[in-house]
């Protein structure tokens, strides 16, 4: 069950990110230039904008657990460790998943 919640919160923050990307490509080419948006126009911003939230969060409480777990790793040596700390807050959303293929996904348990 914990290779699967790991995995996931790796790809979910991938996810989010393209779900994000899609919906500002599509604002742009729905609405253009337009100046001013109407009432029922506005769900559409106030959505990316709720999206945009809800993977910040995600991505940092995975940034944290993923830290946690590579600090708590018996397998690691202190180099190690600092080394997975710094990429995880540098490159979180795509060291999440070669972190989770590597030493999750495939471990023998």
């Amino acid at each position: 069950m914990k290779k699967v919640l790991t995995g996931l919160l790796a790809f979910l923050p991938i996810i989010f990110l393209g779900i994000s990307l899609v919906m500002v490509f599509a604002f742009m080419l729905m609405y253009g230039a337009e100046e001013t948006l109407s009432g029922s126009e506005m769900i559409f911003p106030i959505a990316m904008i709720v999206l945009a939230f809800v993977a910040v969060i995600l991505t940092y409480a995975a940034m944290i657990i993923y830290i946690v777990m590579a600090c708590k790793n018996p397998a690691f040596s202190t180099g190690w460790k600092i080394g997975w700390a710094c990429i995880f807050y540098f490159f979180n959303v795509f060291a999440f998943p070669v972190y989770w293929f590597r030493h999750i996904c495939f471990k023998k348990s």
